[in-house]
């Protein structure tokens, strides 16, 4: 019995947890910064064990994973489930991603203390300073905050909470919209702001958030930029 209980524990260590990125090594970069270590033969037999294993996979799939997106995670292989969840597979001192401005500050912080350069998938193989994303992440979350447009949605939200206006239908659509903001300021990289367009007590239709924000960040450029809405 206690050869059995040796052998599971063992198991369960299989591919421990690490706090850093072993240089020149081959390994899972989970979304809060933890590193499993792989050998390079072993980038699928891994993704099986942690999608299976892994405390904090299942912790991602419960908190990241509405219930529709659940069933099309449950038909993707491991290592596409693990990328699903954020999982970054690092392979060595180079990391080529189309994805590098969707990593989590973290990771981004744990691939740079490895001396990994982050270079684009796309034609050109153009390089992304880490250094520079987690300076313009910081900048952004910073600053959405002073935007005229969030401004003026938080001023609402005061006078509601302090009983000066009369609480409307779509006052649940403003609460909504101002939770999402402070939920970004906190976790820039993997929170959406969903944008809602309701009218204001005077009937007049309330400022377009992304307009207003994407007016904000733009400020003292010159470049002519077109976003679509």
């Amino acid at each position: 019995m206690d050869k059995f209980v040796e052998e599971d524990d063992k198991d369960k260590e299989r591919f421990p947890k690490k706090d850093h990125i072993e240089i020149d090594s081959d390994g899972w970069l989970s979304p809060k910064g933890n590193y499993y270590k792989v050998k390079p033969d072993e980038h699928d037999e891994s993704a099986t064990y942690l999608t299976t294993n892994s405390d904090e996979v299942k912790t991602l799939v419960k908190q990241t994973l509405e219930t529709w997106d659940y069933h099309r995670y449950q038909d993707l292989n491991a290592r596409e489930k693990l990328a699903k969840l954020g999982f970054i597979l690092i392979r060595g001192e180079i990391l080529r991603s189309e994805d590098a401005t969707n990593f989590t500050p973290e990771q981004l912080e744990k691939i740079t203390g490895a001396g990994i350069r982050i270079v684009s998938a796309f034609d050109g193989s153009v390089e992304y300073p880490t250094e520079t994303i987690l300076q313009k992440i910081t900048s952004i979350a910073d600053g959405i905050e002073k935007a005229d447009v969030v401004v003026n949605l938080q001023s609402h939200l005061n006078d509601l909470e302090s009983g000066k206006v009369n609480r409307a239908y779509d006052d649940q659509f403003r609460e909504k919209t101002m939770n999402d903001i402070k939920r970004f300021v906190r976790s820039s990289l993997k929170t959406t702001i969903n944008d809602n367009e309701f009218w204001d007590s005077k009937g007049k239709e309330h400022d377009i958030l992304s307009a207003g924000i994407f007016d904000y960040l733009s400020q003292g450029f010159s470049d002519e930029m077109e976003m679509d809405l």
